[in-house]
């Protein structure tokens, strides 16, 4: 019971940050919000080991299938964008045996951080997520379970398999012109707990939202600020690939394989390493991913 209260404390918590961060922060690009105020931000925050070189990650984010039901203007789904996903077409999938591979070198290790079973993806697409969900329960229970949907496929069958599979948060981002999807989730005939791992926010279409490492257009201009995510995200691929950034939707920045290594010994990697000594000293043109990104990794 005290874990699920956190879980929900914290919930709010990021919910309202990630609302004030988008409404007066923004992208570092100094059009959509103050890039200045960022910089210092995760500058004292590196710099006073808040995030520390060596750490473990405290979040990984799993990609079970490729592929989105949606095409928003701001994201690079279903887009013509060139080596989508790796040159995979949609709707590649994890293999069950690598995904439970990945989840028993994590309860191996205890992790006790955020565990989020989509990346780069709409995640109820993949009619396994109740049962990937439930595997990581069992093998890291301390661990908080979390995607963010659309919501369009999140019906009331769905919602009740996730929950008693044991996922901690369902983040519905509603994108529908006149909140169509929050209204049915409202009034949607459910048990409390059920209710209580719903966090449900209206969205616009027409937010001003980073760039996608270029992945939504490319400028010119090298963002010379940190970024905090190689400090504390791990991100795998439907095949295993160890990314960079879950904004790294070509797979261009390649960490590593865990299906030739594990995952300590990825994020441990001189190529980890040499990354985030240049993000924590405000250097992006080290790697075509990083130089053309507008996004500080705040959220």
């Amino acid at each position: 019971m005290s874990f699920l209260l956190f879980g929900l404390k914290r919930k709010k918590i990021r919910s309202l940050a990630k609302k004030l961060i988008r409404s007066s922060i923004g992208t570092i690009d100094g059009k959509a919000g103050n890039y200045k105020v960022i910089e210092l931000l995760h500058r004292g925050l590196i710099l006073s080991n808040a995030y520390k070189k060596d750490d473990l990650f405290s979040s990984i984010q799993i990609q079970t299938k490729t592929g989105c039901n949606y095409s928003c203007r701001f994201c690079p789904a279903n887009k013509d964008l060139v080596n989508l996903y790796g040159g995979e077409s949609n709707y590649a999938k994890m293999s069950i045996e690598l995904f439970e591979d990945i989840i028993c070198q994590l309860s191996k290790m205890k992790f006790s951080g955020r565990i989020s079973p989509y990346l780069m993806n709409e995640p109820l697409l993949d009619g396994r997520l109740p049962r990937f969900v439930a595997i990581t329960k069992n093998k890291c229970p301390n661990a908080f379970i979390f995607i963010q949907t659309n919501g369009k496929l999140l019906n009331k069958k769905m919602l009740v398999e996730l929950v008693d599979a044991g996922i901690d948060e369902i983040y519905v981002n509603d994108y529908t012109e006149n909140g169509i999807i929050l209204k049915l989730l409202i009034n949607m005939d459910i048990p409390r707990r059920y209710r209580e791992r719903l966090t449900l926010e209206k969205r616009s279409l027409d937010e001003k939202l980073t760039n996608r490492a270029g992945n939504i257009f490319v400028s010119n201009k090298i963002y010379n600020v940190p970024c905090l995510k190689p400090f504390k995200q791990m991100f795998i691929t439907f095949n295993g690939i160890a990314v960079l950034c879950c904004q790294d939707w070509q797979f261009l920045q390649q960490m590593g394989d865990v299906k030739k290594g594990s995952l300590m010994s990825i994020w441990n990697n001189h190529a980890y390493k040499m990354i985030r000594n240049n993000l924590g000293k405000s250097q992006r043109a080290f790697n075509v991913l990083c130089s053309r990104c507008d996004s500080s990794g705040l959220w």
